[in-house]
């Protein structure tokens, strides 16, 4: 349910050549038979959607995440943060995986990005990418520890580029700033 990192978008659409969290109060209530808040018996299943955003800084050489934040509405209605996680053995390019962190607990996602449509502007250094993707939310902890559910979503990702010393794009090294924005919308079941 997020970007790729810019330089695997690079490689996967020009074929050319983990983070920690960021620190903030996560929010969130659940709508269930108790109501907004209150005690959720049961499972619950309904429409769901998430919006949010992933931003990053390449400056000290390394991807680090300078702020995130996720949304979700429907079933669950919370405020919470994106948490990169690292892909696992086997996992082919086209998956990444994330945490959505609430609360209530945490939602973890599976996304399989369908294809990639980049723009390098080479003039500024600046590479835009659109990611139809197919997630999944496969488990997770607290309240959310048998979530299930299924969502069509989409990435949009903007980053800026170093530059080489002869002054073109440096298509090797990590952005030096990258925002990704998510929008996902599916079915939820806690």
């Amino acid at each position: 349910m997020r970007r790729y990192a810019v330089s695997t978008l690079l490689a996967v659409a020009l074929a050319a050549p983990a983070a920690p969290a960021a620190a903030g109060t996560a929010h969130g209530h659940l709508v269930g038979p108790g109501g907004p808040g209150g005690p959720s018996t049961g499972t619950t299943t309904g429409r769901e959607t998430f919006h949010g955003f992933l931003l990053t800084s390449g400056r000290s050489g390394q991807r680090e995440v300078v702020a995130s934040a996720i949304v979700g509405r429907g079933v669950f209605d919370g405020i919470g943060r994106l948490v990169e996680v690292p892909s696992r053995p086997g996992d082919p390019d086209s998956v990444s995986r994330d945490d959505l962190v609430f609360r209530a607990g945490t939602m973890h996602v599976v996304s399989r990005s369908l294809h990639v449509a980049t723009h390098l502007d080479r003039r500024a250094c600046r590479i835009t990418a659109d990611i139809p993707q197919r997630s999944r939310i496969t488990g997770g902890t607290g309240r959310f520890a048998d979530a299930s559910g299924r969502f069509v979503s989409h990435v949009h990702a903007v980053a800026r580029l170093a530059r080489t010393p002869k002054g073109g794009c440096d298509m090797q090294a990590v952005p030096l700033r990258e925002l990704d924005i998510v929008n996902a919308r599916g079915t939820l079941t806690y």
